[in-house]
């Protein structure tokens, strides 16, 4: 009988213990995510797939020797 109650209690605690924990983990991302700093992330990929498509086009060394000799 008593075995149940101390493992019912500790589900309990680990219960409480686990809802404060996500709840400061909720505030903290809610700081975090303001829009101000979702533009800036934004902004941010924005720039980085115009630099890989940048690359991406440019030809590189052998293309361009191929072009200049055939």
């Amino acid at each position: 009988m008593f075995i149940r109650a101390r493992w019912f209690l500790y589900g309990a605690l680990v219960a409480l213990g686990a809802t404060v924990y996500l709840a400061a983990q909720v505030k903290r991302m809610r700081e975090r995510l303001t829009p101000q700093t979702m533009a800036r992330a934004g902004a941010s990929t924005g720039a980085d797939l115009l630099i890989l498509a940048g690359r991406a086009i440019t030809p590189d060394e052998a293309r361009s020797h191929e072009v200049a000799s055939g």
